[in-house]
């Protein structure tokens, strides 16, 4: 074989052996991102389900019953249930927990999301800890600047017994 036979051969060779490992490192890529392709689906899922989790154990599990909502300036006779500790629901968002209150207003069942760091959940917790359980309460202000009073005395005009009478809570 002569020099430059060999030399072609030389280079063919390198040439198939170019292509054939182009051609192995080219799956070889696509192999490894296909890996990091199932590890970030499994990043995610793994996420997800980390995700599902929490949400879980914030879930309010209790009885679905519609929100108290209250007018402003009206005030509604409440019995409040005190027969179980109240569920709490936390708002990462937010950062701010409400305890969902059940409570009956003229013989219907709601349940009253307050802050806990609304000043009338410590108050409600206070008459409970009294014995007491029915009040009367008024919301003055909307949204963010949402309080709640108790009423000690009666003006018939404002007073409602019934949630017909009632707004949404924003506290």
């Amino acid at each position: 074989m002569s020099e430059e036979m060999f030399k072609e051969k030389v280079r063919e060779f390198n040439h198939d052996h170019g292509t054939l490992a182009t051609i192995s490192n080219s799956i070889k890529l696509k192999e490894v991102k296909m890996e990091e392709s199932k590890t970030e689906e499994t990043k995610d899922s793994n996420w997800l389900e980390q995700e599902v989790e929490e949400n879980k154990s914030n879930a309010f599990d209790g009885e679905k019953l519609p929100a108290l909502e209250l007018k402003e300036n009206v005030v509604v006779n409440i019995t409040v249930d005190f027969s179980e500790p109240f569920d709490k629901w936390k708002d990462e968002e937010n950062k701010t927990i409400k305890a969902i209150i059940p409570v009956e207003v003229k013989g219907e069942k709601l349940v009253w999301w307050l802050n806990v760091k609304n000043p009338m959940y410590g108050q409600i917790i206070q008459k409970g800890l009294q014995g007491e359980n029915v009040f009367k309460v008024m919301q003055t202000g909307t949204q963010k600047n949402t309080r709640y009073n108790f009423v000690e005395e009666d003006t018939e005009e404002n007073v409602s017994d019934g949630p017909s009478e009632v707004a949404s809570i924003q506290a």
